[in-house]
């Protein structure tokens, strides 16, 4: 009987840490182009993805928003892949401008997401926009996206705890 039990109790943590392995680390490379507004102190970027790591959760859009003076924002990727929403930071520093356009690099901070981006721990990376400017207040952009997103550890301990319930499977088996 209790071998019965142990026996059911393996197969359950052991689907437990199958469904949890497919939640494993995301590595993501974006790329999107669109344009961008200013509007008093803030400015708008609303571009559409074309290219995207293979094996990430299909995004289409980006869209987010920029204070000029600090230069600090949010903004979200989306898709049928669900929703990849994050804080972001540029350096000014990084700022190189011509007369028609530059450039600025920066970084970003996972803050929630939807779809196969819900229930990550954490995720950060680095981010560039470039821009060609169109008129004083608006310019054609493109914006490079990379970075990881860390998967929660309860996923990790149901990983554990199922390769420990076969484990003892295997050895009561044995017996």
């Amino acid at each position: 009987m209790i071998v019965k039990r142990i026996a059911k109790l393996s197969f359950a943590l052991a689907a437990m840490a199958m469904a949890a392995a497919s939640q494993a680390q995301i590595s993501l490379l974006l790329a999107s182009s669109g344009a961008a507004g200013e509007v008093g102190t803030s400015a708008s970027f609303i571009e559409s993805v074309y290219i995207q790591s293979p094996g990430s959760p299909a995004l289409s859009s980006l869209v987010y928003n920029v204070s000029l003076p600090s230069l600090a924002g949010s903004g979200a990727y989306s898709g049928t892949g669900g929703t990849l929403d994050f804080n972001m930071q540029f350096v000014a520093s990084t700022l190189q401008t011509t007369a028609s356009g530059g450039s600025i690099d920066g970084t970003w901070t996972y803050t929630g997401g939807t779809g196969g981006y819900a229930g990550f721990k954490s995720g950060s990376g680095t981010l560039a926009l470039t821009y060609l400017l169109s008129s004083p207040t608006t310019a054609m952009t493109a914006t490079t996206f990379q970075g990881a997103l860390v998967p929660e550890p309860a996923p990790c301990l149901a990983l554990g705890l199922g390769a420990m319930g076969l484990l003892v499977r295997r050895r009561r088996l044995k017996r």
